[in-house]
């Protein structure tokens, strides 16, 4: 196969493609470990309304 010149442009464009997977694979990672490590602004900001109105519930049936 490397002796016809077609063989040898698929070979070359074969280790190309190869290479490309690899850096998209590397940048899955990045994204992947981004994402699960750390909630999102929204689920952060959740969090907070959420607390902030069980606790302005509980000030609310303590006062009574």
């Amino acid at each position: 196969m490397d002796d016809c010149a077609q063989g040898a442009s698929n070979k070359a464009r074969i280790k190309n493609i190869e290479g490309e997977i690899s850096e998209i694979k590397l940048a899955i990672e990045g994204i992947r470990e981004t994402l699960l490590g750390r909630p999102t602004w929204i689920v952060t900001f959740l969090l907070a309304f959420m607390s902030s109105l069980i606790v302005g519930l509980i000030m609310v049936l303590l006062r009574k």
